[in-house]
């Protein structure tokens, strides 16, 4: 009762300017418990007034690197959430190993929607002058919103998915990082871990979006299947959307599978490699040919460091059909692995068209093989 006092009181202070931060400041200089400065902050979203208050409440939560700003972003997250209803509701018929109630709790609500929707539009208009290291932690106040809305379009989960798109993108180029500050301050930086988390997060927010807003998804998926660097590290993020994405565009599912799956045909890599070794040491005896004193500096490391192929390595097994094999997402063995079960549920002929495709390639690579 008495934090829900200190909330109608933060939220009456906006009414003036100034006396909202000097309230939130005298409570700070007072031996007071830190669940009133809690409530403190959190409190401007929900009133009308915010609107007004914004330049105010942006000026203290930015204060001293932002410091206030984190803050808000959790304790209005864990003060202001509600158990998902729609799990709760099954409460009366669990499903066995699972926890409904921490489940509900990992799905919450907003427990206002429109002060929740106040925040959230505050935070986009705010977001060119964010640090990137609260990137993480905005994802995690944007989930609670999409948790209710993800299939639903409305105009502020668009507006959530272009900057979640901008920053993928952006992250995606490597490019996701604050400016030098000045002085000659290092720029913040994720650690691998970090970067790792970020990038899932990001992606999982536009697919479980994509059918709402699909054209998001479908870039993501184009952007993948096209790049086997990326395709390596997110394959399994991308397909464990396979339930929603073949409500979307089931092509791009089976395409991404193809592509992840079907490697080259022995003989073609072979080849290519024979290509690729006969052009490398045609270009050493092309530096060789060249006195030893008109040698760039790169040609002289291209003579001290000539790889080694190991005898064998021009051969291959009886399991080279050209199928990738060392997919962990596929073991162990299960025609309930995603895309195929999704697929064949909702969409058999492409299903079908994926099997075929990967049955086809297999044969012809052990064709090769065999004779």
């Amino acid at each position: 009762m008495l934090g829900r006092v200190v909330g109608l009181m933060a939220q009456e202070a906006l009414t003036q300017t100034g006396r909202w931060s000097a309230g939130y400041q005298s409570l700070v200089g007072k031996n007071l418990r830190r669940q009133w400065q809690r409530e403190w902050l959190t409190a401007p979203p929900f009133t009308p007034a915010f609107t007004n208050a914004k330049a105010e409440f942006a000026a203290l939560l930015k204060a001293d690197d932002f410091a206030l700003f984190e803050k808000v972003l959790v304790w209005f997250q864990a003060q202001h959430t509600i158990p998902s209803p729609y799990v709760l509701a099954t409460i009366n018929s669990p499903v066995d190993g699972i926890d409904n109630l921490a489940v509900a709790n990992m799905l919450g609500w907003p427990s206002d929607f429109r002060a929740w929707g106040r925040l959230i539009d505050w935070i986009i208009s705010e977001a060119d002058t964010i640090p990137v290291r609260l990137v993480p932690k905005i994802l995690q106040v944007f989930d609670v919103w999409q948790n209710v809305l993800a299939d639903r379009p409305n105009g502020r989960s668009k507006a959530i998915l272009q900057l979640a798109n901008q920053w993928l993108l952006t992250f995606e180029d490597g490019e996701l990082r604050d400016q030098a500050a000045a002085g000659g301050g290092k720029a913040f930086r994720f650690s691998s871990d970090e970067s790792s988390r970020l990038g899932k997060s990001l992606r999982m927010i536009i697919l479980r979006s994509a059918r709402s807003y699909p054209d998001f998804a479908k870039d993501l998926f184009k952007r993948v299947i096209a790049s086997e660097h990326r395709r390596r590290s997110v394959y399994d993020d991308l397909i464990g959307f396979a339930p929603i994405m073949v409500q979307v565009e089931p092509e791009l599912l089976a395409q991404l599978a193809e592509a992840e799956l079907l490697e080259e045909l022995p003989e073609d890599k072979l080849n290519r490699e024979a290509e690729e070794h006969e052009a490398f040491y045609k270009r050493i005896e092309e530096i060789r040919a060249i006195p030893e004193e008109k040698r760039t500096e790169k040609q002289t490391l291209a003579l001290q460091s000539i790889p080694f192929y190991p005898i064998g390595s021009d051969r291959y097994d009886l399991d080279d059909i050209g199928i990738q094999r060392h997919n962990n997402f596929y073991f162990p063995i299960s025609a309930l692995h995603e895309p195929f079960k999704s697929l064949f549920a909702h969409k058999p002929d492409v299903a079908l068209r994926l099997v075929r495709n990967l049955a086809n390639h297999a044969i012809k690579g052990w064709c090769i093989i065999a004779y």
